[in-house]
Order: structure tokens, then C-alpha cells, then sequence
């Protein structure tokens, strides 16, 4: 496997979404997830609807209520304090989770993150997740997903428009497993348009520091 340098943030958003061939540069990532996508019923996505207009609508809330303000934040900032070494953020950004999601999705999500954990604990050099994991496996934390693909994402040097654009792209698919008929969301509601735009908010909370990415997101 190829290993891409991490970007900075600026440097991803640079880039054009044609330019950036997620499905394939990610495929070993997506290999990943398969536990989670055979085990979990679910990560925070949830939807009741049959018909493909009605489950964009369902995805759009998911962006706009869930994913944008609350678990996009924490990733990122997860993801750059992992590839600095530092697991603090790994474990904020879990306790902040807990406390900002809703006491259904907490479930759904720590289920998953457990499973990804899991199925990834053969892995060399884990650094940060490393550190994450001992906590986990020691009863003292219970590990959300986003948390868990973070310090992958660190260790494995993925660029964080592309962390964005999987974590997206599983949500997607395990919410919607079911509705084997239902194509990729498209346009602004796609993988690649709600990480930029997640991208683009976060940018500033960025080039502020990590503290101050922790206390704005």
C-alpha cells in the first residue's frame, strides 16, 4: 500500500474534487470498515425512509444536525492532534461525543468504534490510538468510531478531506444497507461536498490552535 504525506488542512481544500480519487486511493480503508459494516446496525445515520428522495432528506439533516457541527469537529481535531503524537484530543473529543450526541447514536457509534478497534489491533507503530486503545482495553473509556478512524487516519497518513470523505461514505452505507437500490448521494450532499464544507468551517479553528479548536467545536 501507498502511503500519501498528510496535508494540512489549507492544502486540502486546494484541491478539486475531480482531482481526488477517493474511492480508490481509499479502498484499503474501506477494507477496513468491513466489520463494521457486516456487525453494526448503524453508526449515527439513521433512516426510516423507502424512497431515494426521502433518504437524501434524512441525509441532509444528518449533515446539518449531526454530522457538520458535532462529529466533523471533533474528527479533525482528533486526527491532528493523533498525527502530533497527542491522544488528548483522541479522548476529548470521545467525552465530548458522549455528551453531544444523542443516547441512542452514543450507543450505535461506541458499538461500531469497538468493533473498528478491534478488528485493527494487529496494526504496527499505532502512536496516539495506540495509547487511545490501553485506555479502552483498561475499562477507562468507551471508544467512538470517529475517534477510533482518527488515529487510524493519523497512522495510516490519510489527508483530512479524505478522513472526512470516509468516515462519510461508511455512515452512508451501513445507514443505508438496507436499500440495496439507493445510489451515493450527489452534488453538495456528497461525500466529497460535506467534507469540504465541514473542511471549510473547520479551517479557522485550525489556524487557532488546538485548544481553541477543542472549546469552539
Amino acid at each position: 500500500m501507498r502511503r500519501k504525506p498528510p496535508a494540512s488542512v489549507a492544502e486540502a481544500l486546494a484541491l478539486h474534487p475531480e482531482q481526488i480519487q477517493h474511492e480508490h486511493d481509499l479502498e484499503w480503508a474501506h477494507w477496513l470498515f468491513q466489520g463494521v459494516r457486516a456487525r453494526c446496525g448503524g453508526i449515527t445515520f439513521r433512516t426510516r425512509a423507502e424512497y431515494r428522495a426521502d433518504v437524501l432528506r434524512d441525509w441532509e439533516t444528518f449533515a446539518q444536525e449531526t454530522f457538520a457541527p458535532v462529529i466533523a469537529p471533533y474528527l479533525l481535531a482528533a486526527w491532528k492532534g493523533a498525527v502530533e503524537g497527542d491522544e488528548a484530543l483522541l479522548f476529548s473529543g470521545n467525552v465530548a461525543l458522549d455528551r453531544q450526541l444523542p443516547g441512542s447514536l452514543v450507543t450505535m457509534s461506541i458499538d461500531a468504534g469497538e468493533v473498528l478497534l478491534h478488528d485493527t489491533r494487529g496494526a504496527k507503530y499505532q502512536g496516539a490510538l495506540g495509547k487511545f486503545r490501553e485506555s479502552v482495553e483498561e475499562g477507562m473509556t468507551a471508544p467512538h468510531l470517529a475517534m477510533v478512524w482518527a488515529g487510524l487516519g493519523a497512522m495510516f497518513q490519510v489527508p483530512p478531506l479524505d478522513l472526512l470523505c470516509e468516515y462519510l461514505r461508511q455512515e452512508w452505507l451501513v445507514g443505508t444497507r438496507e436499500l440495496a437500490l439507493i445510489t451515493t448521494p450527489q452534488g453538495m450532499l456528497s461525500f466529497v461536498g460535506l467534507a469540504q464544507k465541514a473542511m471549510h468551517h473547520s479551517l479557522s479553528l485550525f489556524t487557532v490552535g488546538q485548544g481553541e479548536v477543542q472549546q469552539q467545536a
